[in-house]
């Protein structure tokens, strides 16, 4: 019963700890090879990374009941351990690991680094209790959680026992079964329907800037048969005629060459080449959706060269017609007419009311779109998060950096009520520090006073 109510892959080991005590109650209901499969599944690297993201939580724990001590030798030892067992799980110089990995294994050194500092680090003080430290074990566990569940996937083939087990479980307690939470209900309507109703019609709905002709390419298939029939060689070749033409269609014979010369040319030959393999394959597979056009056409669709140069000292070009400025880098890749799109979002954040000048201060304010945003149309389909940087800048007499602070502490409070009241935008919260300390909007008009001190003191600490 309870492995019916677990999820076969997210539970997986606790699926297998019960399958165990199942399998040793009745040996003979089961294969002999059963305890050997799921002894395979236990000492798998999907059964490693199971054990360093318990280890995560154990260290959250620790991190959540000592936060605000200065110093703990015991949570810096199993930093220490938590770290060394994580990076070695990734660690591609010893092993082959696919670009996922590799990339994974980057980006948790670098995370971790910033946390304990370098290997060689002796300072028991290098961890803070905080909850920053918090937030950056969290996202590395939601880092992990994906890739382990590729790993159990992958590991799953070679204990076929666990399937037959939890498929049977299903059967005989159906009423256990895992279901997602919904909350849908059937309409009265539905239930009762009237005579002449109109049919249900599905809708298909198109999300940011997708390309239609690459959202058909999943549904494209090649008839074998018909292509033999329709060959122009002779029939007793036509089936590797066939074969050689769809391999030269989708470049698998290039992914093949490029392979081996890549690993033979190498400096030394790994024990497992298949990892690099999976990774070729998959590169494979993304540009499957680009080689319908040469590369010259492609890069011409996708890089344009209208930007001209406004700003020499500084490097600055602008695209005529668009409301972009920056880097040539930047532009060249930028699509104009979804830039427009965020550039009309951006532009329900700009400070309107903002002062152009007050007492012996010059005041100008500037909004820019930063980050990925601007990646948004050909080069990204989706528009995930738009990152928008202010710029304010306050010029006045010497020695008046202080008045400045508050004056530019004035502007941020006026322009977020302004906000709030127009209402054209829902306001989750204002994140202040390192540590991201949330503000609600309704605690900041209700704690005026104590949001400006932490507002100052989060500034002055830039």
């Amino acid at each position: 019963r309870k492995i019916a109510s677990m999820h076969p892959e997210a539970e997986v080991f606790d699926v297998a700890y019960n399958a165990i005590l199942l399998i040793l109650m009745d040996r003979n209901a089961y294969q002999p090879t059963a305890l050997i499969q799921i002894y395979r599944l236990m000492r798998s690297t999907s059964a490693r990374m199971s054990s360093i993201m318990e280890h995560n939580n154990m260290l959250r724990s620790l991190v959540a009941k000592y936060e605000g001590v200065v110093q703990s030798h015991f949570v810096q030892g199993e930093f220490k351990k938590y770290r060394d067992s994580l990076l070695a799980l990734l660690d591609s110089s010893l092993l082959e690991r696919s670009s996922d990995l590799n990339s994974a294994h980057t980006n948790m050194r670098q995370r971790l680094t910033g946390l304990l500092g370098a290997d060689d680090a002796a300072d028991p003080n290098s961890v803070a209790l905080n909850r920053k430290t918090l937030s950056v074990l969290r996202s590395i566990n939601q880092y992990c959680s994906s890739i382990q569940l590729q790993l159990i996937e992958d590991s799953l083939i070679h204990a076929p026992i666990m399937d037959e087990i939890v498929k049977m479980m299903y059967l005989t307690f159906p009423e256990e079964m895992p279901r997602p939470q919904t909350r849908q209900m059937e309409r009265a309507q539905d239930k009762k329907k009237k005579k002449g109703a109109a049919p249900l019609v599905s809708e298909i709905f198109a999300h940011g800037a997708e390309d239609p002709e690459l959202l058909k390419h999943d549904k494209l298939a090649v008839d074998v048969e018909m292509s033999i029939e329709r060959a122009s060689v002779p029939k007793v070749i036509a089936v590797e005629a066939v074969l050689m033409q769809y391999m030269v269609d989708t470049k698998l014979d290039e992914i093949w060459h490029d392979f081996l010369v890549e690993l033979l040319c190498g400096a030394y030959l790994p024990p497992n080449p298949y990892p690099r393999f999976v990774t070729a394959m998959r590169q494979g597979a993304l540009k499957m959706e680009l080689w319908t056009e040469n590369p010259d056409k492609l890069v011409h669709k996708l890089v344009h060269r209208s930007e001209r140069m406004v700003d020499p000292d500084n490097y600055i070009y602008h695209i005529p017609g668009c409301e972009a400025y920056g880097h040539v880098s930047a532009l060249m890749i930028l699509d104009t007419g979804h830039f427009r799109l965020i550039s009309n979002l951006a532009n329900m954040l700009i400070n309107e009311e903002a002062p152009k000048r007050r007492g012996s201060f010059k005041i100008f304010q500037a909004l820019a779109i930063a980050g990925s945003s601007g990646l948004y149309g050909r080069m990204a389909p989706y528009l995930l998060k738009l990152e928008l940087h202010e710029h304010t800048y306050i010029k006045g007499p010497k020695g008046c950096s202080g008045e400045a602070l508050q004056l530019y502490l004035t502007i941020v409070y006026d322009h977020l009520i302004e906000v709030y009241r127009t209402g054209t935008i829902l306001i989750y919260g204002v994140f202040l520090g390192d540590a991201g300390e949330r503000w609600s909007i309704h605690a900041v008009i209700q704690r005026k006073n104590a949001f400006m001190a932490e507002l100052e003191r989060t500034m002055q600490s830039q």
